[in-house]
């Protein structure tokens, strides 16, 4: 994945608008024989997901790699079991997929993606690590949606070659990927980097810099949410009964509990007994919240467009497609009755319970009597 430096003046959905002859040269540069290898530093989280580039897996932990590659196997065989793979497309993508110990190996790669699973602090030496052994013009990605990629960035001594990647697991199957831009994220950089997207045939969303990106943070925020709902007399079995109904992939306890176990319904232990809530109430609560959150990422430029928030929300976060996402919900709800409810709400809140303060975005096209856009 040869990288193009070129210069194009800002602006659009992706912070950037790119003239047609540098879209082309981008696009020859990834589909021409001459595409360079990625290099995925850390094999716990590793996926092949290549479209036919080759890949190296780094880790210095040589059981750590042997496990990984394992986990790699697995998923293939299991997906050529359930007839979703051909095997001679397995055999491919295997073959194109390389283990490695030593870091001299990633000094030829095009694109080196840190997947390790280590604090941040340990991330933020893997970076470093990573800019002194990349060869120059190789893009360097972090995978992880709460790092602070700018301090990342700047660490490296090249910030123009820094970009966040966040891949929602299961890596190979979510169909959407998070490109997030650092302060001084090149325009070539963040442009090939949605055209490697494109190659993986998966939704690409360029995003701004915030803690869990998007995805993350309106999961965590359905959680809290979910959670408050206790405190209401509602019990988990209700919320993940009402919601899966609703369409939900899956309810927010049954996910917190594949996340952590058994931790998420302790929350019923201390319950308030109260008489409950209908289940009509249950979903406006949560959806209503979910819209609110995605209206404070719009406010502060995480994302550009209501429509990202709704593609990653359905791809990535399980909420159904028929209903649109939780922005083209509010939209069809009408933005002064989501309003209304939020301000309701709000009046009987807890001190924490911050989620129910309508955004001063969402207030604003509510009194406006317009809609996300």
């Amino acid at each position: 994945m040869a990288v193009i430096h070129i210069h194009a003046p800002p602006v659009n959905s992706l912070g950037i608008e790119l003239r047609q002859s540098i879209v082309d040269r981008l696009r020859h540069a990834l589909e021409t024989a001459n595409v360079g290898a990625i290099a995925l530093i850390g094999s716990e989280r590793a996926f092949a997901e290549s479209a036919g580039l080759p890949v190296i897996v780094v880790d210095g932990d040589q059981r750590a790699l042997d496990r990984g590659m394992a986990a790699i196997h697995d998923d293939y065989e299991r997906s050529v079991a359930k007839a979703t793979m051909a095997r001679a497309d397995m055999d491919r993508r295997l073959a194109g997929l390389r283990a490695v110990s030593d870091d001299g190996e990633i000094m030829a790669c095009d694109l080196l993606i840190d997947a390790t699973a280590e604090p941040i602090d340990g991330r933020q030496r893997a970076i470093e690590d990573l800019a002194l052994h990349a060869k120059q013009g190789a893009i360097l990605a972090s995978s992880d949606s709460h790092a602070d990629l700018n301090r990342m960035a700047n660490a490296t001594g090249r910030p123009q070659d820094m970009v966040g990647l966040h891949f929602f697991d299961p890596a190979r199957l979510t169909r959407v990927i998070e490109v997030a831009r650092c302060e001084e994220t090149g325009v070539d950089v963040l442009a090939t980097c949605l055209a490697f997207a494109k190659r993986l045939n998966k939704i690409a969303v360029s995003c701004g810099m915030s803690a869990g990106l998007i995805g993350d943070r309106m999961i965590c925020h359905y959680f809290a949410v979910a959670k408050s709902l206790i405190e209401r007399g509602v019990s988990s079995r209700q919320v993940d009964r009402v919601l899966t109904a609703f369409g939900m992939v899956a309810g927010p306890f049954a996910t917190m509990e594949s996340i952590d176990g058994s931790s998420a319904r302790a929350t019923e232990k201390g319950a308030i007994d109260r008489p409950g809530l209908d289940d009509a109430e249950v979903i406006d609560r949560c959806v209503y919240a979910l819209a609110n959150e995605g209206a404070r990422i719009l406010e502060e430029g995480i994302a550009v467009r209501s429509s990202d928030i709704d593609v990653i929300s359905i791809h990535a976060c399980g909420f159904p497609a028929h209903r649109g996402g939780p922005m083209h919900y509010a939209n069809e709800a009408g933005l002064e009755t989501v309003a209304a409810a939020l301000k309701r709400l709000a009046a009987d809140a807890a001190p924490e319970e911050s989620f129910w303060s309508v955004s001063p975005r969402l207030a604003r096209l509510a009194a406006a009597k317009r809609a996300f856009s």
